[in-house]
């Protein structure tokens, strides 16, 4: 593992915190990867403030704090235009659309997929304390119960909710790991080797056919303790059954937890998966040595659709999960409001429409034009899903609109196929959760029959049903196009990643 990459945005005193005590932690284990500093800040002051933290802290531990920052990244977009590639594409991998006004965190950590293209890499985000609670604390059976294979990773992954921060850091003992260490062990590795008899249990949650000898876990994830990092509470509607049981045993617990953003999420032993579901980049580890696609540059849930794409790129790839869950607070007081577990049923959310647009591409590609290679050989596989989502921009904007319908419409019936299943069963389980099941199940269905059905909430947001249906199309088509033109984008990358980190050491 040769780099640390941490994305920041406006914050110094959480980067502060959270860089010191990664030096710290690799201070105590002997590691010394480069770490690289990702500041994506819009505001006035936070850049200045950034690069004043990065040199105190280079003073303190005698470190290599490389931060690099708009001028580094103005550099590398002349750079791979002047490469002969599209301007346009180059500025939405690595600035995304500004104008749109959700967001531009992609666009982050895309630049920092190409600082560290053919290598190992571990990435924490700025709100981040490099601290961890041990997965042991939360097993609820034996050791052998959760080793066993199993076809649902839904059921290993712990959520234990807490009234705030402070009970929680007062419930949870956290201690001390080899954060690096623990990510090696498995990154890059072939899946039998953790499969009895080969080595270590785990747990697999498999979507494919294929033997699990043949796959390798091309990303590893830790689990969180503290805020959830969920942009909605209705992710409390969906828990597994063993991670209700707190949650819902009464009224007065429900109606408390549902709106704290402190807990757990977590696997109680190493879990290997290739399901995409749970993929949160708050702390990950990727092998970017055989590329990696790109993150979509704009809005939230950008780890979402990146796992999709990795999954749908990429030959029998797994993802590894780790029983242990850093410390992720963000600074200063965040709660979610009463009735907001309700707010998101009748909408659409852009991480969730490209998903499903990513799948739909696949299935494509494979059943319709029978594309073999896909994942086996890796650029081609993201330039053939890229000339799927360009053609997006090809669609009238009613025809546009009807696709997009038709997604929402698929996303709702798997929700209501699972919330009326957890309905009939939900016997003994607190009344007011029971009351939220029917009436998220009521807006879901309001929400297929709505004229903007489909259009993502933070799009449609403050604009007409055809600017926003414009630009929902201008995105997944751009997405395209970003995907296409990757390839290219880091093979040009390569060959000026190494000056700008070296020019950016604070």
């Amino acid at each position: 593992m040769t780099s640390i990459v941490i994305p920041t945005c406006d914050r110094p005193a959480a980067l502060r915190r959270c860089v010191s005590t990664l030096l710290s932690n690799l201070a105590v284990y002997g590691r010394s990867p480069r770490i690289l500093v990702a500041d994506g800040s819009v505001t006035r002051n936070s850049p200045v403030d950034n690069r004043d933290v990065a040199a105190s802290l280079n003073e303190e531990y005698s470190a290599g704090v490389a931060l690099i920052g708009h001028d580094e990244g103005e550099r590398l977009i002349s750079e791979l235009v002047s490469a002969g590639l599209e301007e346009g594409v180059v500025k939405f991998a690595l600035g995304g659309i500004p104008d749109l006004r959700i967001g531009c965190f992609g666009a982050n950590r895309n630049f920092l997929l190409l600082m560290t293209s053919g290598e190992n890499f571990v990435s924490v985000d700025d709100d981040t304390e490099i601290s961890f609670a041990s997965g042991s604390q939360f097993r609820r059976g034996s050791a052998a119960e959760d080793s066993v294979k199993h076809e649902d990773l839904d059921p290993f992954l712990q959520v234990r909710v807490y009234h705030d921060r402070q009970s929680l850091q007062q419930s949870v003992e956290f201690g001390p790991l080899d954060f690096i260490g623990a990510h090696e062990s498995i990154l890059g590795a072939r899946v039998a080797e953790f499969c009895p008899p080969f080595g270590q249990p785990a747990i697999a949650a498999r979507t494919t056919d294929s033997p699990a000898e043949s796959g390798r876990v091309v990303l590893t994830f830790s689990g969180l303790a503290g805020d959830c990092g969920w942009g909605t509470p209705s992710q409390y509607l969906f828990l597994s059954k063993k991670s209700l049981e707190g949650l819902t045993s009464s009224d007065e617990m429900y109606l408390e937890s549902i709106t704290s953003r402190d807990l757990v999420q977590l696997t109680t032993a190493l879990t290997l998966s290739q399901r995409t579901d749970y993929l949160m980049a708050t702390a990950f580890a990727a092998d970017n040595r055989s590329m990696l696609p790109p993150f979509i540059p704009v809005g939230r849930g950008e780890d979402s659709v990146f796992g999709r794409v990795v999954q749908n790129t990429q030959h029998d790839v797994w993802f590894g999960h780790l029983p242990q869950a850093i410390f992720h607070g963000p600074v200063g007081r965040r709660r979610f409001a009463r009735g907001e577990i309700i707010r998101s049923a009748a909408t659409t959310d852009l991480a969730s429409l490209m998903c499903a647009t990513v799948e739909q591409a696949t299935v494509k590609q494979d059943v319709v034009e029978q594309f073999p290679t896909r994942g086996r050989d890796i650029p081609g596989s993201l330039r053939e899903l890229g000339r799927s989502l360009s053609a997006f921009g090809a669609m009238s904007i009613n025809a546009f609109q009807e696709y997009i319908r038709e997604c929402r419409t698929r996303l709702s019936q798997r929700r209501l196929a699972f919330l009326e299943g957890r309905l009939g069963s939900a016997g003994g389980l607190a009344p007011s959760y029971v009351a939220d099941l029917k009436t998220y199940i009521a807006r879901l269905r309001e929400g297929d029959r709505r004229e903007e059905a489909g259009i993502p909430a933070e799009i449609l947001y403050g604009r007409e049903i055809d600017d926003a249906l414009y630009w929902t199309r201008k995105v997944i088509a751009t997405y395209g196009e970003l995907l296409s033109a990757w390839p290219d984008i880091v093979e040009v990358a390569q060959g000026c990643s190494t000056r700008l980190v070296e020019e950016s050491h604070v």
